[in-house]
C-alpha cells in the first residue's frame, strides 16, 4: 500500500472452500510485524495474482470468492464491488488480474468450483 504496508487476505486451512478465511492481516516490513486487519465481505482463497492496487490507493480483490471487494486503506474497511463483478459470476479460482493503464483492471481466466477452466474476462472500472 502507499505507506509501505502489505495487505494479506484470505487463504484456507485445507483445499476446500469450507475452511476458507474471511480474515486479513496487515504486514509492516519496517517493523517486521503483523497486525489484524478487517474481515472481508466474503471468504477468499486460491486468489493468487488477483489483488491490485488501484490509482486512488485502494486494493481490488477479485476472484477467489463469491464477489469482488475493494479495500480502502484510509478507512481500513472493505466494500463489495457492485454489478456482475460482485456476483457469483466472478467466483473464479486462480484467475489473473492486470492493470490496463487507464485506471481499469482486466480479470481473466481461472476456474469455478466444479467447473472447467474458463477464458471469460471481466473489466473493473471505477
Amino acid at each position: 500500500m502507499a505507506d509501505g504496508t502489505v495487505l494479506i487476505s484470505g487463504g484456507s486451512a485445507s483445499t476446500d472452500e469450507q475452511s476458507a478465511y474471511l480474515s486479513t492481516e496487515i504486514y509492516d516490513p519496517s517493523a517486521d510485524a503483523f497486525t489484524p486487519g478487517p474481515d472481508m465481505p466474503s471468504v477468499r482463497y486460491k486468489h493468487i495474482g488477483t489483488s491490485l492496487r488501484l490509482p486512488w490507493g485502494g486494493i481490488l480483490l477479485a476472484a477467489g470468492a463469491q464477489q469482488a471487494a475493494l479495500y480502502d486503506p484510509a478507512l481500513r474497511s472493505f466494500t463489495p464491488v457492485p454489478g456482475s463483478m460482485g456476483s457469483a459470476a466472478l467466483s473464479r479460482l486462480f484467475a489473473t488480474a492486470t492493470h490496463l493503464g487507464d485506471g481499469t483492471a482486466l480479470i481473466a481466466g481461472g476456474y469455478g468450483i466444479g467447473q472447467p477452466v474458463t477464458s471469460e474476462t471481466w473489466v473493473y472500472g471505477p
